[in-house]
């Protein structure tokens, strides 16, 4: 009996679905119609967009003393792709905010370059082939494909002009300064080795390996060399693939916009028709 009583209800159910359905089918009908055509207008005006990206390695952990310095200082901070990531959200908040004069200086871009970036975004790319840092990927969506010609500069400046950046790097710049006087103390101390070891009374020389004071003195030179290379470059990320500029906008699929806003304004149309039907059930209850 308790099933029969369920069946007659959902058969109630499906009957008065389907007469209000008969009954306001044309304000469903206009309804769709409307969001189509909302739909179509929308994606004609919609403002066209390029999008590029740039791929880098963060300086922080590509310097050639970051291993160095990993066992040298305890307190290395080992996520600092992270905080890359978390400098270029912060520019995106600036940009929504329009801080196109702060900006500006930081990156030494122009306001009017600046006004036709929309978004940027950062995210970090694991490289399984290499346990000793990361990629980085910032991507770029503009107005205007121009912008890319030197963006990736301005967002270079942007991330050295950073105060925890600027604070990293002078700790570094410092400890690699003390690195080169260490080893310049070492070349020193071997020459002196060298010259003690040298018979001023016999002039043949001895061939030496790469184990010996010759070799090692050369190894520390190179060394040397690098670390300079290394300090004159500390505040410069390597940029690994540049921003090319878009030949062609991004195409949103007309039909897709369509049919979004048409289902948007269907299910606002039931919504009208529930409190249609709710406001008349109420008036009847009141009489």
């Amino acid at each position: 009996m308790q099933n029969n009583n369920n069946e007659i209800d959902i058969i109630e159910l499906i009957l008065k679905i389907y007469i209000y359905t008969k009954k306001y089918i044309l304000v469903f009908a206009i309804a769709i119609i409307l969001g189509a055509i909302v739909g179509f207008f929308k994606n004609k005006t919609t403002t066209t967009r390029y999008k590029s990206e740039m791929i880098i390695i963060s300086k922080i952990q590509n310097d050639l003393s970051y291993k160095t310095m990993a066992r040298t200082r305890k307190n290395i901070d080992v996520g600092d792709n992270d905080v890359i990531v978390n400098i270029i959200k912060a520019f995106q908040q600036k940009l929504s905010n329009k801080n196109y004069v702060f900006l500006s200086k930081q990156t030494k871009l122009t306001e009017l370059e600046l006004k036709n970036i929309t978004t940027i975004s950062a995210k970090i790319i694991e490289d399984d082939n290499s346990a000793d840092f990361d990629y980085l990927s910032i991507n770029v969506n503009s107005t205007k494909p121009d912008v890319y010609k030197n963006l990736s500069l301005g967002i270079i400046n942007y991330i050295n002009n950073n105060n925890y950046i600027k604070n990293k790097y002078k700790k570094d710049s410092i400890l690699i300064q003390e690195l080169i006087a260490q080893t310049d103390k070492k070349i020193n101390d071997l020459e002196e080795y060298s010259a003690q070891k040298f018979d001023k009374n016999n002039n043949d020389f001895v061939i030496m390996n790469d184990n010996s004071v010759y070799g090692e003195s050369v190894h520390l030179m190179a060394y040397k060399q690098k670390l300079v290379q290394e300090l004159n470059s500390l505040k410069t990320a390597t940029i690994i693939e540049d921003f090319y500029i878009p030949n062609s906008p991004i195409i949103t699929s007309s039909t897709k916009v369509i049919i979004m806003y048409s289902v948007i304004f269907f299910i606002l149309s039931i919504l009208l028709v529930l409190l249609l039907i709710i406001n008349k059930k109420a008036k009847e209850y009141v009489k």
